[in-house]
């Protein structure tokens, strides 16, 4: 089983990573990833998630194509999902891209979602198996009641499936 960690802004999160995923990562992965917050850019996304993937249990999605790609195609594989909502700033995509992916994503989902496109990961796991729910953690700067499909995800923590307690702070 692997977490799969959904960020598109990497290296403005090196720390972050650090913090999250150090009882996870090796000594030489931490200080790769610490030498990558030391270079001027911060290193590229493939770099970053080179280090990061090379522990077999970290999988990065650095957009929402990604992300929801992993999970069509096998969300059952990850053990945790830590999922930061806004996922348009640093990688756009097109409501085609998306729409292929998932048939049922339409033009209206496209505007309620867009800008909280982990928002809609949320929502759409919890239609395919509200268990997995447990494992889903949010990455927001946003406060809970700003989440776009707040009264399916209410129903969710009413049905103990989805705890407050996993919105975390940026």
């Amino acid at each position: 089983m692997k977490i799969l960690y959904v960020e598109d802004d990497l290296s403005g999160t090196l720390d972050r990573l650090i913090r999250l995923f150090s009882k996870y990562l090796n000594k030489k992965a931490v200080d790769d990833l610490r030498s990558l917050t030391n270079d001027e850019y911060g290193g590229t996304t493939d770099e970053i998630k080179e280090v990061v993937e090379s522990t077999n249990i970290i999988e990065i999605a650095d957009s929402f194509p990604d992300a929801l790609q992993k999970l069509v195609n096998d969300y059952e594989r990850y053990a945790c999902f830590i999922v930061d909502r806004n996922l348009i700033d640093k990688k756009p995509y097109s409501f085609q891209e998306i729409n292929q992916i998932d048939h049922n994503y339409d033009e209206a989902l496209y505007e309620k979602y867009r800008e909280r496109e982990g928002d809609y990961l949320l929502v759409w796991l919890g239609t395919k198996s509200p268990s997995v729910l447990q494992k889903f953690n949010f990455l927001s700067a946003y406060p809970k009641d700003h989440i776009r499909g707040i009264e399916t995800i209410q129903t969710f923590i009413d049905m103990k499936k989805f705890k407050e307690e996993q919105f975390f702070d940026k």
